[in-house]
Formats: C-alpha cells, sequence, structure tokens
C-alpha cells in the first residue's frame, strides 16, 4: 500500500516561470537603447509567455474621455487597436471608478461582462482582456493592457505579472 499527500503545485511553478521571466525581460531592458526598445521588446515578449494576441499601453485623458495607443503589439492575425478611442464608448462608470484607484481590471469575457460595452469590444475582436492602471499624482494617466481575442480565465500568475509590468 502507499499513502502520501499531493499538492497541486501549477500555480507556484507558474510563479516560479513569472519570475524567471521577469528577470530575464530585465535582462533585456538593459540592452535596449531607447524607451521605444523597451515597450516593443516586452510587448512581444509579455504577448508570447503569456499566449495573448496583444499587448498594449495606452495614455488616459479623462477630461477628453480619451485612451490614446502609446504603444501596442499585436499577433499579425490580432485585429489592430485604433490609435485614440473614447473611453466612455468601452466601459461603464464603475469599471472606470476602478481604475481610477489604480484596481487591477480582469476581464474573463469582453461578451458577457456586464460591465463593458460588448459591441466595442467585439469590434476589435477582443474576448478577454486584463488592464492594470497606472496613476500619477492621485489620477489615472497610463493603462498597460494584454488582451485575448477569445474569452479567458485569467489566472493569478498572470494578473501578478501586468501588475508588475507596470
Amino acid at each position: 500500500r502507499m499513502s502520501g499527500m499531493g499538492a497541486d503545485i501549477t500555480e507556484r511553478k507558474n510563479r516560479e516561470n513569472a519570475l524567471v521571466f521577469l528577470t530575464e525581460l530585465g535582462h533585456e531592458f538593459s540592452r535596449a537603447l531607447t524607451t521605444d526598445d523597451v515597450i516593443r521588446a516586452a510587448g512581444e515578449k509579455v504577448a508570447a509567455f503569456l499566449g495573448v494576441g496583444a499587448c498594449c499601453v495606452m495614455s488616459i485623458d479623462e477630461d477628453r474621455d480619451e485612451a490614446r495607443m502609446d504603444y501596442g503589439w499585436a499577433l499579425e492575425r490580432t485585429p489592430r487597436l485604433p490609435g485614440v478611442v473614447r473611453i466612455s464608448d468601452f466601459m461603464t462608470d464603475e469599471l472606470r471608478g476602478a481604475a481610477r484607484t489604480g484596481s487591477t481590471v480582469v476581464v474573463d469575457n469582453a461578451q458577457t461582462d456586464p460591465r463593458l460595452n460588448p459591441r466595442a469590444y467585439s469590434a476589435l475582436g477582443i474576448g478577454s482582456y486584463l488592464f492594470q492602471p497606472v496613476l500619477r499624482d492621485g489620477a489615472w494617466k497610463h493603462v498597460v493592457a494584454l488582451c485575448d481575442s477569445r474569452p479567458r480565465e485569467w489566472r493569478a500568475h498572470e494578473i501578478a505579472l501586468c501588475r508588475e509590468l507596470s
């Protein structure tokens, strides 16, 4: 007879892999010459590591109700995100309130999440996403977003990695 105790170590291994990835990404950053080089390398590597279709950094201008694409990386099969979008076309006031606090926003299904306008996401080919708002002087100024074309249950290590990238 054998007896023992089993443990699911998947999430721990995922966290360890993410830490190794961040270390390697840091080494890549040290070789980059410009901010654009850093962002380009990060977008492509993060998207490949997590298996997502797009990674982007956007500037937020709440007074104008605009999110402006600063940098976007997407797989060839992924629709290109527009340069400027109206924030209110994509999310409710509730979700904007969460972003203003710096809370990570996790959307597993852009078609069924009541905080979103599903038509806006469908038009862009976005099925799920997570984004980390970046606050400056207490105001929501930027966002780092990871997008997938399909609904996806974002895992804890993916959410933590998005936070670290911001």
